[in-house]
């Protein structure tokens, strides 16, 4: 992608993305979907209201240098995310589930999730980077959720996690 794209319908990415420059991709209430992986060295912004984000495998060859998701829907983790900056997955309000276990990976930066449910585990690496929970497991207890790095860690709610492995 090498520019900002905005529409008022669903935004559908069934192949490769490779970011050429930092992009904004806004959606007015409708989902923004991506298929397959996302590289690049830039940063990657998604604003779309209500709308669901759906994100494969990002950062796994080039990572990101940020991710902001902002609104009030609902995200799916469908591959593990790798930046050097910061991944904000909270937006206004949205929610973060996932239907395998998940690796998120920072260099040294913040991590901010708002609710965060799924049966499966959650792997977050932040470095010296602060991770940030609104809730986890309230509807859905996560299989485990491991936090590596030297940040501090904010939880602004209980955390279920199944196995009891925190």
């Amino acid at each position: 992608l090498g520019s900002a794209i905005t529409t008022s319908g669903l935004q559908t990415y069934t192949g490769a993305v490779t970011l050429g420059v930092g992009t904004t991709l806004t959606s007015t209430d409708s989902a923004i979907s991506f298929g397959s992986t996302i590289d690049g060295a830039y940063a990657l912004t998604i604003s779309n209201g209500s709308g669901a984000i759906t994100l494969g495998h990002m950062g796994s060859v080039t990572p990101l240098t940020s991710l902001t998701l902002q609104g009030t829907g609902t995200n799916t983790l469908g591959g593990d995310l790798v930046t050097t900056g910061a991944i904000d997955l909270k937006g206004t309000s949205r929610a973060t589930s996932f239907d395998a276990d998940r690796t998120i990976t920072t260099t040294d930066a913040n991590v901010t999730f708002g609710a965060l449910n799924s049966a499966y585990g959650l792997t977050i690496a932040a470095g010296s980077g602060t991770v940030s929970f609104a809730s986890v497991g309230a509807s859905t207890p996560l299989a485990f959720l491991s936090m590596t790095g030297a940040g501090i860690n904010t939880l602004t709610s209980n955390i279920s996690v199944a196995g009891g492995s925190l």
